[in-house]
C-alpha cells in the first residue's frame, strides 16, 4: 500500500523464446492497461488487454477485457512492453501474465525480459573455440574475464557457467574452474571415455544487464598447451537464446599470456531476423504471393534477395514477397538472405516443391433409383496430396475432406439433384466439378401406354418411328438412323391415333370413316381393316402392356371399345360419357383412363352466374377387366387469380391421361376456359391473356383424385394438347399446339423448366426407349421434328439440340390456299393473328368443331355466347 490516487508505468523488452501464438492477461488496481508493440518500437505499441476496474492481485478473470487475443510473436525478437496503472485507495497491485505456445497461464518470467535503457547492455555471454593450437580436438581455459565498455572487469559474483563438454573422470576440469579466481585450476573439455570435436563453448549468464567491451582468456599455465584456442569467436545475447552474429572473432597468438580483446557494442548494430516459411508446395501455373517476414531491431531498411527460386517466382527486394506462376515441376531448395547495410545479415532455407496442378475431370451420373446406394469416384489428375469432399444438393451436410476419391450416398426423395464435388491439395487451393444427379422412383415392370398421333417402333434392324397425317389420310414411316422417311401408307378418312400391336403390327383409328386399318410392319402395306360402328369416330387407342386387348375410344357415340389385339374381334364396351378422344392403360393393365374432350357444361353456365365450383374436366376411371366405370376424376374449376402469370378457368379440350412410368400420377395436358370473367360475371371484358390458358394437371393415382395445387400453367402458351414422359419419369414433355412449342416439366419438382422451339401444330411427341431422342409430330407442317434430349437427361442441362426435321407427307391434298388457311386457323405464334401466343382459332374450334362453353361477351356488345360447330 505505497500511496493512493497515484499512477504507475512498468515498461521493457519482451523476448519471444519462439515462433507462435501468444496470449497476455493484466490484473491491477485499480485501473490498468496492457500495450504491446508490433517491434522494439514504443511507438508502434497498442493496447492488448485493459482492468476496467480493479482487481485483487493476480486474479486474472473478473473481466473479460483483461484478456488479449492470440497474438503471434517471433521467436528471437524483442517486443516492447508496457503496463499501465491508476491506483486510487486501498491496496496497490499490478502483474502481467502470458501464456506462451503449448504452455500454461504464468507470470512472465524475468528471463524474457529486459529493461529500458539496455538496449546495448546483455545478461549472456559466450566463447566459442573452433580449433586447437595443435589441431586437437579439446578446449581448455585456466580464467575467463569479460570486461565493461570502459575495459575495466566487470565482478563475477552471481555468475553462471556452462559449456558444452567438460571432463570430470581423468581430472577436475569443470568449466566452473574458469571463472574461480585460479590459474592453477582449468576447464577442460571431455578426453578420458571420449573426444568431442570443436566447436566447444562456454556460457556464462552474468545475472544482471552489463555493457559488454570485451573479454580476456587466459590459457591453462601448466606444463602442457593441450586445449589452448585458436580460432575463436564472442557472442553477447539479452536472452541467452537467441545469440545473432558473433561481436568479435579471430584467431589467438600460440602463447601462454592472457589475450585481450576489445569492441564496442554501445552503438551496437543488432542484425536482422527472417521468419522461416516453412516448406511450400505449389501447383505448376498457380498466381502465388509468399510474404517473407523479417525484423530488424534497429529498425533498418532491409534488403532481401533469394537464390534456387522456382522457375517463373521472383522476389522484391525492398518487401521480401515472393510473387509469379510457376513454370517447371521439381523440388527447389531455396535460399532467402536479408541485409541491413550495415554488416547484419540473417539467412534461411526452404524446400519449394512445384507440382503438376490438381485437375477434376467432368463427372456424367446414369440416373439411379430412389433408396440404392450409389458409388462416387472422382476422375482427377496430378496434386499433391489431394483429398475431397461432396455436397449432394438432397438437404444431407457436405462431407469433410478425405483422401479417398470415393463416396457413396443414397437420396431417398426422387429429383434432379445438383452435386458439387470440390477437391483441394497441399496448395491449399480449391477446385470444384459440379453434375446433375436424375433420382427415379422404382419404374413399373411394364410401361403404361397412352393414345397417341405418333409411336417409336423397335425391331430388328434400324428402328422406326411412325405419325398420322390426319388431312392427308396416310400414315408416315421414319427410319431412325437414316432419318428419312421410308414410307407413306394410304389408311382411312381422318386418322387420328396409332398403336403397336402386341404381334408387331400397327393399328390406325380413321376417325371420319368410323374404321381401324392395321399395317403390316414388315411389309409396310395394309393387312387389315376393322370396321367401328357406323359414325362412331374412333379416335384413340392403346394396347393393354400385359396385350389381353385393344382399347379403343369412340368419340361420337361415348363408347370405349374392347378388342382382341390379334383379330380385332369385339370383346366388350362400355359408355364413358361424351366426347372421349383420348386414353391410357395402366402398367398392370388393370384400369383404363379415358379423357373428355370437351368438358360438360357447368350447372349454370348458360347464365351470368355459372356455378364454378361444380364444373371441371373429366377423366373416366374404367376397370379393364369387368368393362365397367369405375370412377369419373374431376379436374377442377382453377381459382387461381388472373395474374400476369396464372388465371381461372375450367380443363377442357382434354389430351391423354399420360401415366408415369413409376405409376405413381397421371398429368392431363388441356386448355383451361374462364368462364367466370365477362362484364355480367365479374365485371372485368374478356382479354388475350386471361380466356384462354394452357394448363397440364396432376392427378394422384394412388387417391384417383387430382391435386390442383400441382397443375402446371403454361404462360404465354398455346393449348396443351398431349404429352409424353422420359424413360425414367422424370421429364414430361408437353405440346403446346398453338405455340409451336413442347414445354418440359420437372415432374418431380412439378413445375416447366423451358420450352423447345418445334414446328406448327405439334400434336404428339415420342421418346426413344433408351431415353436420348425426343419425336415431335407437327401436324400443320407435315414434318416430324427430331430431338438430341440426352444433355437433359444426363446432366441435367434445360437445353436440347434439334437433330433433323423429316417430311411426311409426298402429296399434299389440300390445295396451298385452303393449307394456308388452316395453318393460320391453328396458329398462336403469329403475332398478327394472337398475342403472346396464347389464342387461336383452333383453341375454340378444334377440328372445325366447338368447345361446349358459354362465354360473357357483354363487353362486345354480344351478351352471353356459345361457342358454335364452323
Amino acid at each position: 500500500d505505497w500511496a493512493d490516487n497515484y499512477g504507475t508505468r512498468v515498461r521493457g523488452y519482451l523476448h519471444a523464446p519462439v515462433t507462435g501464438q501468444y496470449r497476455f492477461w493484466i490484473a491491477s488496481d485499480d485501473y490498468g492497461q496492457l500495450w504491446l508493440s508490433t517491434d522494439s518500437n514504443p511507438a508502434n505499441a497498442v493496447q492488448i488487454a485493459n482492468v476496467p476496474g480493479w482487481s485483487s492481485p493476480r486474479q486474472w478473470n473478473k473481466y473479460s477485457q483483461q484478456q488479449s487475443a492470440l497474438i503471434t510473436l517471433q521467436g528471437g525478437q524483442k517486443y516492447y512492453i508496457e503496463a499501465l496503472q491508476k491506483e486510487g485507495g486501498g491496496l496497490d497491485n499490478l502483474a502481467v501474465a502470458w501464456q506462451m505456445p503449448g504452455g500454461a497461464q504464468e507470470v512472465i518470467a524475468g528471463e524474457y525480459l529486459s529493461p529500458m535503457g539496455t538496449e546495448n547492455k546483455y545478461r549472456y555471454v559466450r566463447l566459442v573455440a573452433e580449433s586447437e593450437v595443435n589441431g586437437n580436438p579439446w578446449t581448455s581455459a585456466a580464467e575467463f574475464n569479460v570486461l565493461d565498455g570502459n575495459g575495466a572487469t566487470i565482478s563475477r559474483a552471481g555468475w553462471t557457467i556452462t559449456a558444452d563438454s567438460q571432463e570430470t573422470a581423468g581430472e577436475d576440469g569443470r568449466a566452473v574452474n574458469a571463472i574461480d579466481g585460479s590459474t592453477s585450476t582449468i576447464w577442460h573439455t571431455q578426453w578420458q571415455a571420449a573426444n568431442p570435436t570443436p566447436p566447444h563453448q562456454i556460457t556464462v549468464d552474468l545475472g544482471t544487464f552489463q555493457t559488454v567491451g570485451g573479454f580476456r582468456y587466459l590459457p591453462r599455465q601448466d606444463s602442457t598447451y593441450n586445449g589452448a584456442i585458436a580460432a575463436y569467436k564472442f557472442y553477447v545475447s539479452v536472452d541467452g537464446t537467441n545469440w545473432g552474429q558473433p561481436v568479435a572473432q579471430g584467431t589467438f597468438a600460440t602463447s601462454k599470456t592472457e589475450k585481450t580483446v576489445t569492441f564496442d557494442l554501445t552503438n551496437s548494430n543488432e542484425p536482422p531476423v527472417l521468419t522461416n516459411p516453412g516448406d511450400q508446395n505449389s501447383a505448376v501455373g498457380a498466381s502465388l504471393s509468399l510474404a517473407i517476414s523479417a525484423n530488424d531491431p534497429n529498425n533498418d531498411a532491409l534488403s532481401f534477395s533469394g537464390s534456387s527460386l522456382p522457375n517463373g517466382l521472383t522476389i522484391d527486394n525492398h518487401s521480401g514477397l515472393i510473387t509469379g506462376s510457376p513454370t517447371t515441376t521439381g523440388a527447389f531448395n531455396v535460399t532467402v538472405s536479408v541485409d541491413d547495410g550495415n554488416g547484419g545479415n540473417d539467412s534461411i532455407t526452404f524446400t519449394w516443391t512445384i507440382y503438376n496442378g490438381l485437375t477434376l475431370n467432368s463427372l456424367t451420373a446414369a440416373p439411379q433409383t430412389t433408396g440404392q446406394s450409389i458409388d462416387y469416384t472422382a476422375s482427377y489428375s496430378n496434386g499433391s496430396n489431394p483429398r475431397f469432399k461432396w455436397l449432394f444438393g438432397d438437404g444431407t451436410a457436405e462431407t469433410a475432406y478425405a483422401a479417398s476419391p470415393s463416396v457413396s450416398h443414397t437420396f431417398t426423395q426422387p429429383g434432379r439433384y445438383i452435386v458439387t464435388l470440390t477437391a483441394t491439395d497441399d496448395s491449399g487451393s480449391e477446385i470444384s466439378k459440379q453434375f446433375s444427379q436424375l433420382i427415379h422412383r422404382p419404374l413399373t415392370a411394364q410401361r403404361p401406354a397412352v393414345s397417341m398421333s405418333i409411336l417409336y417402333e423397335e425391331r430388328t434392324g434400324n428402328d422406326r418411328v411412325w405419325n398420322v397425317n390426319p388431312d392427308n389420310d396416310t400414315v408416315s414411316v421414319i427410319d431412325i438412323v437414316t432419318r428419312q422417311k421410308v414410307a407413306e401408307i394410304a389408311v382411312g378418312s381422318g386418322p387420328r391415333a396409332l398403336a403397336l400391336a402386341p404381334d408387331g403390327r400397327v393399328w390406325v383409328t380413321n376417325k371420319h370413316d368410323a374404321t381401324i386399318t392395321i399395317i403390316n410392319a414388315d411389309s409396310l402395306n395394309v393387312a387389315q381393316t376393322l370396321n367401328a360402328p357406323f359414325a362412331s369416330q374412333p379416335y384413340g387407342i392403346a394396347f393393354a402392356p400385359d396385350g389381353s386387348a385393344a382399347f379403343v375410344a369412340l368419340e361420337a357415340t361415348g363408347t370405349l371399345l374392347k378388342l382382341n389385339p390379334a383379330t380385332g374381334a369385339h370383346l366388350a364396351s362400355v359408355d364413358v360419357g361424351p366426347t372421349p378422344r383420348h386414353l391410357s392403360i395402366l402398367a398392370d393393365s388393370s384400369r383404363v383412363y379415358v379423357s373428355r374432350f370437351i368438358s360438360p357444361q357447368t350447372p349454370g353456365e348458360e347464365t351470368a352466374s355459372p356455378q364454378l365450383s361444380a364444373g371441371g374436366g373429366e377423366v373416366v376411371v374404367v376397370n379393364a377387366s369387368a368393362m365397367s366405370v369405375v370412377q369419373t376424376i374431376k379436374l377442377q374449376y382453377g381459382d387461381r387469380p388472373d395474374t400476369e402469370a396464372n388465371g381461372r378457368g375450367i380443363p377442357n379440350y382434354l389430351g391423354p391421361a399420360v401415366i408415369s412410368p413409376d405409376g405413381v400420377a397421371a398429368w392431363v395436358p388441356s386448355k383451361q376456359d374462364n368462364i367466370a370473367r365477362g362484364m355480367q360475371r365479374d365485371g372485368q371484358n374478356l382479354n388475350f391473356d386471361h380466356t384462354v390458358r394452357s394448363v397440364t394437371s396432376y392427378i394422384d393415382l394412388n387417391s384417383n383424385q387430382e391435386q390442383f395445387v400441382y397443375r402446371v400453367d403454361h404462360d404465354n402458351g398455346g393449348v396443351a394438347s398431349s404429352g409424353q414422359f422420359d424413360r425414367y419419369g422424370a421429364y414430361l414433355f408437353v405440346a403446346l399446339e398453338g405455340s409451336r412449342q413442347v414445354a418440359v416439366i420437372d415432374a418431380y419438382a412439378r413445375g416447366e423448366l423451358f420450352r423447345i422451339d418445334v414446328g406448327r401444330a405439334p400434336q404428339g411427341v415420342a421418346v426413344s426407349p433408351d431415353g436420348q431422342t425426343l419425336y415431335v409430330q407437327n401436324f400443320m407442317d407435315r414434318s416430324v421434328s427430331i430431338y438430341d434430349i440426352s444433355s437433359l437427361i444426363a446432366q441435367g442441362q434445360n437445353s436440347i439440340s434439334e437433330l433433323a426435321t423429316v417430311d411426311v407427307v409426298s402429296s399434299e391434298q389440300l390445295t396451298p390456299q385452303v393449307l394456308l388457311g388452316k395453318q393460320l386457323f391453328y396458329d398462336a405464334a403469329d403475332d398478327r393473328l394472337a398475342r403472346d401466343n396464347y389464342i387461336s382459332c383452333a383453341s375454340c374450334h378444334n377440328d372445325g368443331g366447338q368447345d361446349g362453353r358459354v362465354w360473357d361477351l357483354t363487353g362486345f356488345g354480344e351478351g352471353l355466347r356459345n361457342t358454335i360447330d364452323l
